[in-house]
């Protein structure tokens, strides 16, 4: 094999290619674009050579619903978060007149009914992550 420069002068080997062709039926086709489409590939060589030679391609496809609802998710986490700060100080406080009992008692339960809600949204979070999400993706789907 020849070697040859590079733009720095360092010698290097020089890649040999081999071509090969095939041909696929329309369906195929309409199948092999689908796949193209589905996982964003750009490199069509790429994915048939590790195909053909059962190489891992690694494949980020970014939902959009999904993205959405964990960016709404975080949303209301941060708002649970605080409401638990703010309920906390104002338990805490040991400056609060005899007459203010009826209002920690309404915060109270307003907290066990927030804390059903938190239950709901994760029986939905995880529901969400079974019907939506799939945590391995195989080309062949």
């Amino acid at each position: 094999m020849e070697k040859s420069t590079n733009k720095t002068g360092k010698n290097k080997k020089e890649t040999v290619w081999h071509r090969h062709s095939f041909a696929l039926t329309d369906q195929q086709q309409q199948e092999f674009d689908r796949l193209l489409l589905k996982y964003n590939i750009n490199n069509k060589t790429s994915f048939i050579a590790s195909l053909i030679l059962s190489e891992s391609i690694k494949v980020v496809v970014i939902d959009q619903v999904s993205f959405e609802y964990h960016a709404s998710l975080s949303n209301l986490i941060n708002y649970f978060k605080a409401l638990g700060v703010s309920y906390n100080v104002l338990v805490n406080r040991t400056d609060l007149p005899v007459d203010s009992q009826e209002i920690l008692k309404d915060i109270s339960d307003t907290t066990i009914e927030l804390s059903k809600v938190c239950q709901e949204i994760i029986k939905l979070t995880i529901a969400f992550e079974s019907t939506v999400l799939q945590t391995t993706r195989d080309y062949g789907s």
